[in-house]
């Protein structure tokens, strides 16, 4: 190492914001799974069928108290239901007033009978550990 470079930091910790910002982009994608999942567990607990409208804020506070994950969460988990295919909009002026797709009911379908909803503090705290590992 040159003389000249010892003691130029600027980009010293640039792999550490890297490898934290991965592991935040990771723990964003961990809720939003598990806020997906919990509003399928939640619709098949309520017997939604393909081509049932919910409105899905409706819904949000009481996963959000059931989960321990936050309503946001829930909002994005919507959005990558929608965007997978299994809800979708039929216009009808509520944004958040969802249809169920034949996707959404055979995903609903192939849950496991004895799955039971995400628990956030347990997410929350694995996300921590990850976090304070660098």
């Amino acid at each position: 190492m040159k003389s000249d470079q010892l003691f130029d930091r600027r980009n010293d910790g640039e792999a550490a914001r890297e490898r934290r910002e991965a592991k935040r982009t990771a723990a964003n994608e961990l809720f939003c799974q598990a806020a997906s999942q919990a509003i399928l567990l939640d619709l098949k607990a309520r017997g939604v069928s393909a081509g049932d409208a919910v409105d899905l804020r409706a819904y949000w506070p009481e996963l959000a108290d059931q989960t321990h994950i936050r309503s946001l969460d829930f909002v994005g988990a919507t959005g990558a239901l929608v965007g997978a295919g299994l809800l979708e909009s039929r216009h009808t002026g509520h944004r958040y007033e969802l249809t169920l797709t034949e996707a959404g009911a055979l995903a609903i379908e192939r849950l496991d009978s004895r799955a039971t909803p995400p628990d956030g503090r347990a997410l929350r705290a694995q996300v921590v550990s990850a976090l304070n590992e660098d």
